[in-house]
């Protein structure tokens, strides 16, 4: 039997972890399906800093490494290296007690030295003086190590400001040289932030493993076809052979002032999102809405040159299921309520956390990174209001990071640190558990590339689902009971906050009138997905082959 092989390309940063992303359980999904057929493999193009992270990925999805190879660079970067070193090199604690016997011999060091200083100064005897300067000079050599220690200590603030004062001096002074290297690295003409010297290195050693990544494309031509599941990378578009690419939102046009606070990172990020679409062929999306509104009106692509696939949905229930048990649900309650349990003790102690599982505390979830189009703020909004002004008595558990300065300002002002956690980096296992555990799950982004993850996910194992009302989900939810009964205005925490209330009341009707689309819906699987993108890519390669032979 032959075996036709398809590339996928990759090349995301050293800082990003697939496992908090969307797309990473995306490509498990994807990847997982593609290998239940012999006739195909799949070659995946990455940077040298991923290869491990995927291995691991596709090893928890249970995708069988035959059925999988990497193309690109091996070895990390040195820089890369020395970095990773450093970071994982724990650093001496110097505790109280230590500052103290460095203060006491300080102390000691500088009042014989200041007797020194006197006997020298007052002497008049020749003998004496050469004595005393000798000696003095042995203790300033031997007090210049503790004196040295005591600085660090007693001035690191005052260091950290020194050191980034210079930073930005060296940047000021040649970061005309700067910019003018990385052009002639990059072939690009975008300034980096002028604070971070260090991202320099970073995109160049990015650009690099590119770069190498696309010429061992091109010489060994290792796919037929090749598929980008994201618009990240121009890069992409110089690959001599057929090429899709995905396109699933372009939130950063959509939300343009509120990621201007993430500055100069996120107009480069713009930036190339562009220059990949303008310079792309053939294009696949999640929606009819991203088709039509983004890539077709937006960015002005042609209409024939776009497919639209949309997602399968994602389910989560064999993470949760257990078989061999009298009660093999209640078997599975009680595991998914242990590992809860294991992820809350991470960010609120142990003694709390068993404290939250002896009182059978109850919690809404929404499970997503915070970022604006994610509408977390109106979330919390309505939250505190049902908290103080309803009395439903719910926590609030969130997976994005805790330390977003919005997010953050918001919990400290309105005093929600009791009831808003947020855990981020759950693993695939602990995600499905906070889904089984919820009372409810909650999605009130603004922008989706197609039908959220979250109803899927959540109604598997077993949670009902509110969500926002926006076009991407109106194109799956169709049946207008069903959307009376699941979305809420998501401009509106009022609204929000009374279809949450209603939800935890109806739960149970809910959950039915919800379970019974979502047995529809499961009809459709990741082979479909996957053979759909295989359909695509055979078409396009087959219309370039006839191109360069006509």
């Amino acid at each position: 039997m032959a075996v036709k092989k398809y590339g996928i390309f990759l090349a995301y940063p050293p800082t990003v972890n697939l496992r908090t992303e969307g797309l990473g359980r995306y490509l498990s999904a994807f990847v997982k399906a593609a290998s239940t057929s012999q006739d195909r493999h799949l070659v995946i193009a990455t940077p040298s800093w991923l290869r491990i992270q995927l291995s691991d990925l596709f090893k928890d999805a249970e995708v069988p490494e035959a059925s999988y190879s990497f193309v690109g660079p091996v070895k990390l970067p040195l820089l890369l290296r020395m970095y990773l070193r450093a970071k994982r090199s724990p650093k001496p604690r110097r505790g109280p007690r230590f500052r103290r016997l460095l203060r006491y011999s300080y102390l000691v060091v500088a009042g014989h030295l200041k007797w020194l200083t006197y006997g020298i100064a007052s002497t008049r005897n020749p003998l004496i003086f050469v004595a005393l300067c000798s000696y003095f000079g042995v203790i300033s050599l031997v007090s210049l190590p503790i004196a040295a220690l005591f600085g660090l200590f007693k001035s690191a603030k005052v260091t950290r400001i020194v050191s980034l004062k210079i930073e930005r001096k060296l940047y000021a002074q040649f970061g005309e040289q700067i910019l003018r290297v990385r052009q002639i690295v990059t072939g690009t003409r975008k300034r980096l932030p002028a604070s971070s010297v260090g991202s320099f290195f970073f995109a160049g050693m990015h650009y690099s493993e590119m770069r190498q990544m696309v010429s061992e494309i091109n010489r060994t031509r290792p796919a037929s076809a090749w598929y980008c599941p994201t618009a990240f990378w121009p890069q992409f578009n110089e690959l001599e052979a057929a090429r899709l690419m995905c396109v699933p939102d372009i939130v950063v046009s959509d939300f343009a002032i509120d990621f201007a606070e993430y500055g100069e990172p996120v107009v480069i990020t713009f930036d190339d999102i562009g220059s990949a679409i303008a310079g792309g062929s053939d294009f696949v999306t999640y929606s009819q809405h991203i088709k039509t509104d983004t890539l077709v009106h937006q960015m002005g692509v042609d209409p024939e040159r776009v497919w639209v696939v949309p997602h399968a949905p994602s389910t989560l229930s064999h993470r949760t299921d257990i078989t061999g048990f009298p009660n093999n649900e209640a078997a599975s309650k009680s595991l998914s309520q242990a590992l809860v349990v294991q992820s809350l003790h991470k960010v609120t102690g142990l003694s709390r956390a068993v404290f939250l599982s002896k009182t059978n505390f109850k919690f809404l979830f929404y499970a997503s990174q915070f970022r604006p189009s994610k509408n977390v703020i109106t979330l919390l909004r309505a939250y505190e209001h049902l908290l103080r002004k309803r009395f439903i008595g719910h926590k609030l558990v969130l997976t994005g990071n805790g330390d977003a300065k919005n997010v953050r300002e918001f919990i400290e002002r309105y005093d929600l640190a009791d009831d808003v956690l947020c855990l981020y980096g759950l693993t695939e296992v602990e995600l499905a558990s906070f889904y089984k555990c919820a009372d409810l799950a909650v999605n009130p982004s603004l922008s989706e590339g197609g039908m959220p993850f979250t109803f899927t996910e959540a109604l598997s194992v077993g949670t009902p689902v509110v969500m926002a009302d926006i076009d991407v989900t109106r194109e799956i939810l169709t049946d207008p009971a069903l959307r009376q009964a699941t979305l809420f205005n998501p401009y509106d925490w009022r609204n929000m906050a009374d279809k949450i209330e209603w939800a935890l009341k109806n739960r149970d009707t809910l959950y039915l009138q919800q379970r019974q689309f979502f047995d529809v819906l499961a009809k459709r699987t990741w082979e479909d997905v996957v053979n759909e993108h295989i359909g695509i890519l055979d078409a396009i390669a087959e219309r370039n082959d006839m191109t360069k032979s006509s």
